[in-house]
């Protein structure tokens, strides 16, 4: 019988067993042999793979023949998966540790009006019941293009909060479409217990389902993916900073920092400390730091700040890095102040972190939220008009004033010298 151009299988042809093993399928064809010259079809079930293979090529033979690799179809599953966390530090029973996290994926297929993406993160973090989040749609070059309103997408914790969360597409002209990238920002409580190995998260999308249900029927599945998760270490007894009297973009400031452990520093440990990019506690093109100096009584910091060959501490840009060379027992108290270089304007995110490496894995971190900049006007400049230009004493003048502005402002204020 032949349908379309296809052939199913002789009268008493059989296929008499079927064993898989990975990826290959191994048929026993009993009865007879399969002409030549013929289209034939067969169905079989596998299981998708996570993603679409690269490459995506399948292979057939049968006896002495095989044909040439020839394409398979693509896997509804979300591609480009990143999850990048603010902080690694663990959560306590005296509080919560919030991790704004910034998800990148790109789905496959669209998610229309009623449709969710349903994030599942590993056991022991918490989403609110009530939780907020921050959609960007990117170009292929990754830069913004589209920031979606807060009524054309929701987001949905559970009561009691648990590990899972869905964005809900609810205006009847929004979707978010296949193939463009997408970054989510919405907020997590870590774990209070240490995950030294990272953990998988998943996401799902379907096409519609219960306001009250968390189950999604494999009828109303699109796509689907696993995202590589993140360590969670302990969290520093202390992390916090002095801010500064001068706030004004573009100038220097001392920044005091205090530092306790949970445990003891050892000799050639890290201790790290970074601030926002666009801060810089460098000197020029050096690894010299400005204006540091150790509060610590009695000292247990390096010394050799000073050295321009090899500073310790070293500064690189909005970074400063100490080398420790003695044990430091842990819940010491730890104090320096170093000079830091104000960006324009506030960066985002606005986060100080402090970290303790040991053989370049992080023992315990903690975060400390950054201050506000209060951005300055560019190259204010103001000249006398040459065609209009009175220099006497109590005459008028007209004048020519220039700027640059960092950020949108409605209201310009000028004010002359006081005679």
């Amino acid at each position: 019988k032949v349908e379309w151009g296809l052939t199913v299988f002789p009268l008493g042809v059989t296929v008499a067993s079927c064993q898989g093993a990975d990826k290959v399928a191994r048929l026993t064809i009993l009865g007879g042999d399969l002409s030549t010259g013929l289209n034939y079809v067969f169905t079989i079930r596998v299981n998708n793979p996570a993603t679409t293979p690269d490459p995506n090529m399948w292979s057939l033979s049968y006896r002495q023949s095989s044909a040439e690799p020839f394409a398979g179809f693509d896997i509804w599953a979300f591609s480009d998966v990143v999850i990048v966390p603010t902080t690694l530090a663990r959560s306590t029973a005296l509080g919560d540790t919030i991790n704004d996290l910034c998800i990148t994926l790109a789905p496959y297929q669209d998610i229309i009006t009623g449709g969710v993406l349903r994030i599942t993160a590993p056991s022991g973090f918490l989403f609110s019941t009530i939780c907020t989040l921050h959609v960007t749609e990117l170009t292929e070059a990754g830069l913004p293009v589209k920031d979606f309103a807060g009524d054309e997408l929701m987001c949905e914790g559970t009561n009691p909060p648990n590990s899972f969360v869905r964005v809900r597409v609810l205006k009847e002209d929004t979707r978010i479409e296949g193939g463009k990238r997408y970054q989510i920002f919405l907020s997590v409580i870590n774990p209070q217990q240490i995950v030294p190995v990272p953990e998988r998260w998943y996401f799902l999308s379907c096409t519609a389902e219960s306001n009250l249900g968390t189950s999604c029927p494999e009828s109303n599945r699109l796509d689907a993916a696993y995202g590589d998760g993140f360590r969670i270490n302990d969290v520093m007894d202390t992390f916090s900073y002095v801010t500064p009297s001068s706030q004004r973009g573009l100038r220097e400031v001392p920044l005091q920092f205090t530092l306790e452990f949970p445990d003891d520093v050892l000799p050639s440990d890290s201790i790290h400390v970074i601030a926002p990019v666009s801060f810089n506690f460098g000197i020029g093109q050096s690894t010299l730091c400005r204006n540091y100096t150790e509060l610590t009584v009695p000292p247990v910091l390096p010394t050799d700040s000073d050295n321009p060959v090899s500073p310790n501490p070293e500064c690189t840009l909005n970074e400063i890095a100490f080398v420790i060379g003695q044990q430091i027992p842990e819940a010491t108290t730890i104090s320096f102040s170093v000079g830091a270089l104000n960006p324009m304007e506030t960066p985002s995110p606005n986060n100080f972190e402090a970290r303790h490496y040991r053989n370049d894995v992080i023992q315990s971190s903690a975060l400390a939220a950054g201050y506000n900049i209060v951005p300055q006007l560019i190259d204010p400049l103001i000249t006398p008009d040459e065609t209009d230009a009175r220099f006497a004493a109590g005459s008028t003048t007209k004048v020519s004033v220039s700027f640059t502005t960092i950020s949108a402002a409605d209201t310009l204020v000028i004010q002359s010298p006081h005679l």
